[in-house]
């Protein structure tokens, strides 16, 4: 789906100027504080001439590289100030291209958060050592201080006929780096903490205004991630340092509030500030989760995906229980998306691959016969469950997807006749072709398949009976 480049290049800046706004974020430039050679006016100018670039990107699917020298070119045009956002542009310009290939609506879209990670990762995956090349021609023009990747000197110009001679990827170099490097990290591991960022902010600001979530958001990640721009100035052990005084402020606002605590914050920053020490990578992250944040409905006040109410009914307390307890808790369509919105299960119910309603019948395999709901199946036997979803296309992240499978917690998959995990025999587009899924403990199934509207001959199939039967046999166990 084509979307409005003009708007996701203003979601982009919008999410620069929200960023060096917010007062105080101990130790970064904002609009209270500046540094001798680097003020406030410097990122707002920056924010502002970025847009072209920006705009272009979102309706690009390659050449990120390229992209991100632009940024970096057309930011120092505007500003004598140095790196102002180097580390942003890394995140934002992947980001603000994931964003155009969107195709749902992103002020109502429901699932946005795990298809624009979907976009994102596959589009790092793909760069190229052109895009290499761009980034380390980029390096000159922001003044950026930065560790040499692996045996490339980032200041040496020869280091790009090496990039050219191995066919080095700019996502080869970000795996390089991730081991001490935040920016990179994000590459590698599907903007994890960007995607934690952009809800942490969506869960703060409403009840406490948009500068003090940002604020609060900004010392978390610094409390639980060594910043890389401390470290790459002083060493790990500074970082260190000021991560444990980050993660001592928030435990005292977690005791005593955050108005309580703010003369802490303050004297921190100040403290900071005097010995030049800049949590700059962690105010880039802040930047992309301010961006996904806004590309997601934030701006809006809108953040509703399917089953995201039902998730918060006073009920669901009852269900918590009664798992908690051991009981078997199914859920079916609507019912799987309950369970992954209040976190009973994880991963989230995007919308189809092709995005129209699916009703039909689908062959699922069982591939778990040992639960509450499937031991009365055989191990990767066949059977026939209608579907009927509009939302039903599974997504995880990759270190999700590999404990549902490391810990036998995938209990369907769709399949062909002959149980082959296809791309044709996948309805809705899930990841590995995940039908339904299990709980830790066992006790919890989420599916998307109708396995009620199977349980009677005179419906077409009575496969999926043996799903209710398996829970009678479970119960009567008790």
């Amino acid at each position: 789906m084509s979307h409005n480049t003009h708007l996701i290049a203003q979601y982009a800046q919008f999410a620069m100027i929200l960023e060096v706004c917010a007062t105080p974020k101990p130790g970064n430039v904002d609009r209270d504080h500046n540094y001798p050679d680097t003020h406030f006016e410097h990122f707002l100018a920056s924010a502002v001439s970025v847009y072209p670039v920006l705009k272009k990107a979102s309706a690009g699917d390659k050449d990120i590289g390229k992209y991100i020298h632009e940024a970096v070119v057309e930011s120092a045009k505007w500003q004598s100030g140095g790196n102002t956002h180097f580390g942003a542009f890394i995140l934002l310009i992947p980001l603000v291209m994931a964003a155009g290939k969107l195709r749902t609506q992103m002020n109502k879209s429901p699932g946005i958060f795990p298809e624009l990670e979907q976009h994102v990762t596959e589009l790092v995956k793909d760069s190229s050592a052109d895009d290499s090349v761009e980034l380390y021609r980029a390096f000159s023009k922001a003044g950026v201080r930065i560790n040499g990747v692996d045996d490339l000197d980032l200041t040496d110009p020869a280091s790009i006929d090496v990039i050219r001679t191995r066919g080095t990827t700019l996502y080869q170099l970000m795996e390089i780096s991730s081991s001490y490097d935040m920016v990179a990290r994000e590459w590698t591991s599907g903007f994890q903490l960007t995607f934690e960022c952009a809800n942490s902010i969506l869960e703060k600001y409403m009840s406490m205004g948009i500068n003090d979530a940002l604020v609060l958001t900004f010392l978390e990640i610094l409390a639980g991630n060594p910043d890389t721009f401390i470290r790459t100035k002083f060493d790990l052990e500074r970082a260190e340092e000021v991560s444990g005084r980050a993660s001592d402020i928030v435990e005292r606002i977690n005791n005593s509030g955050f108005e309580s605590t703010k003369p802490y914050i303050e004297q921190f920053d100040e403290q900071l500030l005097s010995e030049g020490v800049n949590p700059g990578s962690t105010a880039d992250i802040i930047i992309a989760g301010l961006f996904v944040a806004l590309v997601g409905g934030f701006s809006y006040g809108d953040y509703l995906r399917a089953g995201a109410i039902a998730a918060r009914a006073p009920i669901m307390n009852s269900v918590r229980k009664m798992a908690d307890m051991g009981l078997p808790v199914v859920g079916i369509c609507n019912g799987f998306q309950i369970l992954v919105e209040s976190g009973l299960l994880p991963g989230a119910l995007m919308t189809n691959r092709y995005p129209k309603f699916r009703c039909d019948r689908v062959n699922l395999r069982v591939d778990n016969n040992t639960s509450p709901f499937t031991n009365s199946f055989k191990k990767g036997q066949v059977i026939r469950i209608p579907i009927a979803h509009m939302e039903g296309n599974y997504f995880a992240q990759e270190h999700i997807l590999s404990e549902l499978n490391s810990q036998d917690r995938v209990a369907f998959r769709y399949v062909d006749e002959q149980g082959n995990a296809t791309s044709e025999a996948n309805p809705n587009g899930s990841r590995e072709n995940i039908a339904g899924i299990l709980n830790e403990q066992g006790n919890i199934l989420g599916m998307m398949p109708h396995p009620e509207r199977a349980s009677e001959y005179i419906l077409g199939s009575k496969d999926g009976k043996k799903i209710f039967d398996s829970m009678v046999e479970y119960i009567s166990s008790f």
